[in-house]
C-alpha cells in the first residue's frame, strides 16, 4: 500500500458490499494499512446499497473516519461535469475529488449486467439521469436479443475506465456465500480474474431440463426482499421445461422491496404491452416487472415467504405456500408426480444451465 498512497493523498474507499462481518473485516484491514500512511480525515468509504438487500449499518472498528451511505440524505454531486466513455456527466463530489480511489466489491452473476462487481459498483456515483440511462440501454439490448444471458458489463468496463481506480479488490464468494478469494490489481485486470473464478466455481450445466424447479436464494442478503430474490430464478430458470414450475424459496423480511417494481406490475396486460411502454418511459425497477411478467408467461411459479398474500398474490400473481413441501406437492399434482426435480439451493450465487446436446 505504501507504493500506491502517498501522505498527501485524499483516499476514497467505495463498496457494495453487503452488511455482514466478512465486509466489514475487509473494509478494516484496509482502514487499517491507509491509517499508517494518511491521516484518518483525509479518508472516507462510500458504502453503496445493493436494491432489494437489507439497509447497510457499517460496523467498523475505525470509528474516526467518515462513512457515508450512497444516496441517504441527497446524492453529493460534483458542481463540475466530467467526461466518461464520451459522455458529459456529473459524478460524485467526495470520490470525485480524491487522489487515490480504491474499489471494494463482490464478483458474482447479474441478470442485467452478466456479472455483478467491478464496474457495476460504480453505477450509484453518477447523476440520475446517466445511470437510468445505462440501465435502459442494457435491459432493452438484452429484451430485443431475447437472451437470458446478458453481458453489458463490458460495456460498463469501456465506460468507466477513465474513473481512474488506483486500487480493485473484487471478491469471490462461493456457492455457500463464503469468500473464497479476493483479486487485487487495477480494476479490469481483478475484475476479469473474479469473473473467471465465478464462472468456475458457480456456473452448473445438467444433463436435462427439469419440470420444477426448485430455487433458494441464497438467504440474507439475498432473500429479504422479492424484488432481490427474483434474480435467482432469472439466473437459474434455464433449466426449466416451457410450462413447468417453479418454487422460490425466500423470506423477503423486507416486503416485495422497490416500489416502482411494485407499480409497474399493473401498467400493462401482457409482456408485448410492457415492452412498449418500458422503450417509451424505462425507470430502474421496470425491468424486473417485466422479466416477471414473462416468467409467468412461461410457468407457474410458486412463493414460499412470510410476505403478506395480498402483495404475493393479488400485485405480483405468485402462488403461495408456507413450506417448501406444500408448494412441491402442489406442482406434482400440477405437473405429475414422475416429474423431474432441480434444485439451487443458492440460486443468488449460481448460473445453471442445461448441456449443450452434442
Amino acid at each position: 500500500m505504501t507504493q500506491l498512497v502517498g501522505r498527501d493523498d485524499r483516499v476514497v474507499i467505495v463498496t457494495n458490499l453487503p452488511s455482514d462481518g466478512s465486509s466489514f473485516d475487509i473494509i478494516d484491514s484496509l482502514l487499517f494499512e491507509l491509517s499508517n500512511i494518511v491521516e484518518s480525515e483525509k479518508i472516507a468509504v462510500l458504502w453503496i446499497p445493493t436494491e432489494g438487500w437489507p439497509p447497510i449499518k457499517p460496523s467498523l472498528e475505525r470509528t474516526n473516519v467518515n462513512v457515508r451511505i450512497v444516496g441517504q440524505n441527497g446524492t453529493m454531486l460534483s458542481a463540475t461535469k466530467e467526461t466518461l466513455g464520451g459522455r458529459r456527466v456529473e459524478i460524485d463530489k467526495e470520490f470525485a475529488e480524491a487522489t487515490f480511489r480504491i474499489l471494494v466489491c463482490r464478483v458474482g452473476f447479474s441478470p442485467t449486467w452478466g456479472y455483478t462487481g467491478g464496474p457495476t459498483a460504480l453505477l450509484d456515483l453518477v447523476d440520475e439521469q446517466t445511470r437510468v440511462g445505462l440501465y435502459r440501454e442494457a435491459v432493452m439490448k438484452q429484451i430485443e436479443s431475447g437472451s437470458s444471458e446478458s453481458n453489458a458489463v463490458k460495456d460498463l468496463t469501456h465506460i468507466f475506465f477513465s474513473f481512474d481506480i488506483g486500487l480493485a479488490l473484487n471478491v469471490v464468494a462461493g456457492r455457500g456465500g463464503n469468500v473464497t478469494k479476493i483479486f487485487t490489481s487495477k480494476l479490469e485486470d481483478s475484475f476479469a480474474k473474479g469473473a473467471s473464478l465465478v464462472n468456475e466455481l458457480c456456473k452448473v450445466e445438467l444433463e436435462r431440463d427439469s419440470d420444477i424447479l426448485i430455487v433458494g436464494a441464497g438467504g440474507r442478503p439475498y432473500d429479504h426482499t422479492l424484488f432481490g430474490a427474483l434474480d435467482s430464478v432469472f439466473l437459474n430458470k434455464g433449466v426449466l421445461k416451457r410450462g413447468g414450475a417453479i418454487i422460490l424459496v425466500a423470506e423477503c423480511m423486507g416486503g416485495y422491496g422497490n416500489d416502482d417494481f411494485r407499480q409497474w406490475m399493473s401498467k400493462a396486460e401482457d409482456v408485448r404491452q410492457f415492452k412498449s411502454m418500458l422503450k417509451r418511459n424505462f425507470e430502474v425497477g421496470a425491468e424486473k416487472a417485466y422479466l416477471l411478467n414473462e416468467l409467468l408467461e412461461e410457468f407457474r411459479v410458486h412463493l414460499v415467504s412470510v410476505m403478506p398474500d395480498y402483495y404475493a398474490r393479488n400485485v405480483f400473481r405468485l402462488r403461495t405456500s408456507r413450506t417448501v413441501n406444500e408448494a412441491l406437492q402442489s406442482a406434482l399434482r400440477t405437473m405429475g408426480k414422475d416429474s423431474s426435480v432441480a434444485v439451487a439451493p443458492y440460486g443468488s450465487l449460481t448460473r445453471t444451465t442445461v448441456k449443450p446436446r452434442a
